[in-house]
């Protein structure tokens, strides 16, 4: 068995101003549609523009009935659980509402 060391540049704090319940209403000015899916735009990385989508597994959550995205909830799932473009997507979301 490997054992892997992990040092202090491994990890990534987020701070507490960032979290999972803040919300964007689907109707407001922060969502989008892009080819029939709604999306919140974002600038990347690099400042091109690119979008969270919503996915479908959100549709089925309470807030997303009550008109609600929670947008920061989707980018830290997808970044977990995602696929691989779902994984950078998240994280590229994460990265600039952090800035």
């Amino acid at each position: 068995m490997t054992k892997v060391t992990k040092s202090h540049e491994d990890f990534v704090i987020v701070g507490e101003n960032i979290h999972a319940t803040r919300v964007v209403l689907r109707k407001g000015k922060r969502v989008v549609m892009m080819d029939g899916l709604e999306a919140v735009p974002f600038k990347s990385d690099s400042g091109a523009l690119s979008y969270l989508t919503v996915p479908d597994w959100y549709k089925d959550y309470q807030p997303y009935e009550q008109g609600q995205i929670k947008h920061f909830m989707i980018a830290l799932l997808n970044g977990i659980n995602g696929s691989p473009e779902e994984k950078v997507q998240g994280a590229a979301y994460l990265r600039c509402e952090g800035r």
